[in-house]
C-alpha cells in the first residue's frame, strides 16, 4: 500500500521533503522530536484543497540522531521515523 507520510532524504544531511496525501484538507501541527522526548521543532502545517502537504526542512540546526517526525490534526496522526547525520 502507499504511505501517505513520506519524508525523504532518509537519512539525510541536507534539506529533506515532507510529504502528505490525505483525502481531505487538513491543519495542524509538524513536530520533531528526539528519541528522548524532546521537542525540537513545532509548527503549522496545512494541506490543500486537494489533502495535498509538501514542505522542505533544513534539519542543520538539530544534532545527529534519530527523531520522530508527527503531524498531528485533531484525533488524525502521522509519524516517521528519520535519521540526521
Amino acid at each position: 500500500t502507499k504511505k501517505s507520510f513520506v519524508i525523504y532524504p532518509n537519512p539525510a544531511s541536507d534539506i529533506i521533503t515532507l510529504s502528505l496525501q490525505h483525502y481531505t484538507s487538513v491543519q495542524g501541527i509538524l513536530s520533531i522530536t528526539s528519541v528522548l522526548g524532546q521537542n525540537m521543532i513545532s509548527i503549522p502545517f496545512a494541506t490543500n484543497d486537494n489533502g495535498i502537504y509538501k514542505h522542505q526542512l533544513n534539519p542543520s540546526s538539530l544534532p545527529t540522531g534519530i527523531y520522530y517526525v508527527r503531524l498531528k490534526s485533531g484525533n488524525l496522526e502521522w509519524t516517521e521515523v528519520i535519521s540526521l547525520r
